[in-house]
């Protein structure tokens, strides 16, 4: 994370004098704090769902040998779960990411016009206005990542209540069903590992 920034930081000092001052200084500290943050969290988001679906996968495999039939109606509650997520939240998700760089290069506009006016705010006492104007902005963006957080939790939350409710009905219809209580208690673990 810190070498990103510091890349990015030596890439635009290195640029010749107009070209530099022909870019906007928020938009470039902007890049500088917000994007490479993005980077790296979607890097390690990254790692993190490889390192899930590796699990995943072998779960899989382990049903595939097991129970092929609780291994199909997984695979087809996790595809139909990833397309209507996918259906109901891409247009969400890619708006709030839209708004969420406007609020950013907002507020680091805010702070570079605070921090280059700071003679002037405290000559003319203006600090209520130059306040009000970043926790307006600053507000904005905790309510775009409120709103992330939420979306980004819906899938597991989904997945964990589905599968608790599907283990549920299971136990409940093996016990009515089923006399011989090794080989359920033996497909329960299986399921439950699902």
């Amino acid at each position: 994370h810190k070498n990103i920034k510091t890349k990015l930081f030596n890439l635009y000092i290195s640029q010749d004098y107009y070209n530099f001052f022909k870019k906007n200084s928020p938009r470039l500290i902007s890049n500088i704090k917000t994007d490479s943050t993005i980077f790296t969290s979607a890097l390690k988001n990254t790692l993190l769902l490889i390192a899930e679906i590796t699990i995943a996968l072998g779960i899989l495999i382990l049903l595939f040998f097991i129970e092929l039939l609780l291994l199909i109606i997984n695979f087809f509650i996790i595809v139909a779960g990833m397309f209507f997520f996918r259906l109901f939240s891409k247009k969400k998700a890619a708006d709030l990411g839209r708004y969420r760089k406007v609020v950013e290069d907002e507020i680091f506009f805010h702070l570079n016009n605070g921090f280059k006016s700071i003679k002037e705010i405290n000559v003319y006492n203006s600090n209520k206005y130059f306040e009000d104007t970043f926790d307006s902005a600053n507000e904005k963006m905790f309510h775009i990542d409120r709103k992330f957080h939420i979306i980004q939790g819906i899938p597991r939350l989904f997945y964990e209540v589905l599968g608790v409710i599907s283990l549920i009905t299971l136990i409940v219809y093996m016990a009515i069903v089923n006399n011989n209580y090794e080989s359920t208690i033996a497909f329960l673990a299986v399921s439950g590992a699902s």
